[in-house]
């Protein structure tokens, strides 16, 4: 083997930790071999992890210091904030700075927006906590519970004993904790998967029945969005926005009967009470470039939101659009 590798001109990244499991008597073995090229044998960490996770060898665990494809793409705040039960302090911290803000008027209802846009930002991210950043974690699937969690703690504890005090009697407690864990978790995954498909009828949505079945192999995946091929993302770009204007000369147009503008209010400023109205209505879902959701402006007092409904006010009026409400971040999915 030595001699194989030596003409081939390949590095050894093993350390002499040993990568598998012996039994009572035997000395360590080492039978997993990793190896690499001269040229990035100094740049690659190697290290073996502390479980073998119900197998008889342990993982290997290779790390190159470089960067990630995916490391620079920008992913949705949807859950950014654990979001309080209590909003009094929320919205004592807005009020305050409110104040300070500039009278909106005519030419300066971008500058007010963005304003308004950086207290609320900024009274979230000093107020409330964010959430754990789960980013590239593997999920657990929908049949995992609380038995299947200290069934795993249960065998670590166990593999940890046996490898402190490599014993017969230690080694056969390992085996037999090991087996009802398998048996455990073959007989939950099953469970699992026949209360998935009973409860599978003709009218659930599709996308719901994918995810979890994605769930159920513990499936992670990144967004692709990165790296769609430059055809199929131009074909995309020109459905989402054709390049050029239907041709209508076929189709009877119908111009619809016009209200003049003196007898109708549909033209009259956004008041508190409609604006009140509509957050009673919606709910959190994504939000825009600018980060903030509907619960922000929900929990904000009537000087907080009359502040709010004059910019929008300014905005109708001028049509000077803010440039993080004209822009927006659009993920591709091709269907499987």
């Amino acid at each position: 083997m030595t001699d194989i590798l030596d003409s081939q001109n390949v590095c050894i990244l093993n350390d002499g930790t040993p990568t598998r499991r012996t039994r009572p008597g035997e000395g360590p073995s080492t039978p997993d071999l990793s190896l690499c090229s001269p040229s990035l044998a100094s740049l690659i960490s190697w290290s073996v992890l502390d479980h073998t996770y119900g197998s008889d060898h342990a993982p290997i665990v290779l790390t190159l210091p470089i960067s990630s494809p995916y490391s620079n793409l920008q992913y949705s705040s949807k859950l950014k904030h654990k979001l309080p039960d209590n909003w009094n302090t929320f919205k004592h911290y807005v009020d305050q700075k409110i104040s300070s803000l500039p009278i909106v008027n005519g030419g300066n209802e971008t500058i007010c927006s963005n304003e308004f846009t950086k207290i609320l930002i900024d009274a979230a991210n000093t107020l409330i906590p964010l959430k754990g950043n789960r980013q590239g974690k593997i999920p657990f699937p929908p049949w995992w519970d609380h038995e299947c969690t200290i069934a795993i703690k249960q065998r670590k504890e166990a593999e940890k004993k046996y490898c402190s005090v490599m014993t017969a009697e230690n080694f056969e407690i390992y085996t037999q904790i090991a087996r009802s864990t398998s048996k455990l978790l073959k007989k939950k995954k099953f469970e699992g998967w026949r209360r998935f498909c009973e409860s599978i009828s003709p009218d659930i949505c599709p996308s719901l029945v994918w995810r979890n079945i994605r769930r159920f192999k513990s499936a992670f995946y990144s967004s692709s969005s990165g790296t769609l091929p430059i055809e199929l993302a131009d074909q995309f770009i020109d459905k989402l926005a054709p390049p050029y204007v239907p041709n209508f000369n076929n189709a009877q147009c119908c111009i619809p009967y016009s209200v003049p503008c003196s007898h109708t209010d549909l033209n009259a400023p956004f008041s508190l009470s409609e604006l009140k109205g509509v957050l009673s209505y919606v709910k959190d879902s994504s939000p825009g470039e600018d980060g903030i959701t509907y619960s922000f402006l929900i929990n904000c007092n009537d000087a907080s939101l009359n502040y709010y409904l004059c910019v929008i006010n300014a905005i109708m009026l001028s049509g000077n659009i803010p440039s993080s409400c004209e822009n927006t971040n659009h993920s591709s999915h091709i269907k499987t």
